[in-house]
């Protein structure tokens, strides 16, 4: 499997688009689970037809997920190639007035929300082995000539970006600091990145610890270094499972690369 990643290029996209990547499969592949990112999604699959997202009504090559509460599964084959689009958390709020909310756990045709024939014509690019740097100005095009006049919150942008930074583990009275309340936060949460600012930060947590135990394969499940993030084994176990749907015992058995590309 080969990943290439790719910068936003156009300067109004640099603050909603965190970046391109485009991943070419190799070998036959089982069904792989993927955790939740924290962000929503643009993917094109091309290169062979498949039942690649395993999302039920879904089965157009193009499309736009948006926050997940538990493990994705997909189907690679070794042809499978994935051109993807990471949105900041607000980004797909702030660039199109589109709430991830809509998307929760769940994907849509990426023709439902732009036009078809912009679509077709980038699916037409991809199938035809067109270089990506192109097929990626062709999507920004795409995104500047859609984008919408959206009121953009900065302050919450950033104390979205702070909480990222911090891996999840932020106390809110930290990150509010007198100058929003607390349910001004959780509309803006509910709105513009989709789940609740409590959800957000547990995912961000699960994604560090799926990024330590990749990176370091042979940690212990009982290293101080995750603990630290809850209060006690129990609450971790319990979080790792609703997640993942595996217990953390279990987990290294279904470790992928793919998973381990996209944490990277």
């Amino acid at each position: 499997m080969q990943k290439t990643i790719y910068q936003a290029k156009h300067q109004d996209l640099k603050q909603h688009i965190t970046d391109y990547w485009h991943i070419t499969f190799s070998e036959s592949t089982p069904a792989l689970k993927l955790p939740p990112l924290g962000m929503p999604v643009m993917l094109f699959q091309y290169g062979e037809e498949s039942d690649f997202y395993n999302l039920e009504q879904i089965k157009t090559s193009s499309i736009i997920v948006g926050q997940f509460s538990k493990h994705m599964v997909v189907n690679p084959t070794p042809k499978t190639r994935i051109l993807g689009v990471n949105f900041k958390p607000y980004g797909l709020y702030n660039l199109f007035g589109i709430s991830p909310k809509t998307l929760f756990n769940t994907g849509v045709p990426l023709n439902t929300l732009f036009p078809k024939e912009e679509i077709g014509k980038i699916e037409v690019k991809l199938k035809n082995g067109i270089q990506i740097e192109s097929v990626i100005d062709d999507i920004e095009r795409m995104l500047l000539s859609n984008k919408k006049e959206v009121q953009n919150h900065n302050l919450l942008d950033s104390i979205t970006d702070k909480i990222i930074a911090r891996k999840g583990i932020i106390d809110q009275s930290e990150i509010l600091n007198g100058k929003i309340n607390a349910r001004t936060l959780q509309r803006y949460f509910s709105k513009t990145i989709g789940i609740s600012c409590k959800m957000f930060c547990r995912i961000l947590r699960h994604k560090y610890i799926l990024e330590l135990i990749y990176q370091n394969p042979e940690m212990r499940w009982d290293d101080p270094l995750f603990l630290e993030y809850y209060y006690d084994f129990s609450h971790f176990r319990k979080d790792f499972i609703t997640f993942s749907q595996t217990k953390p015992v279990d987990f290294k058995s279904i470790m992928n690369n793919f998973t381990k590309s996209l944490l990277e």
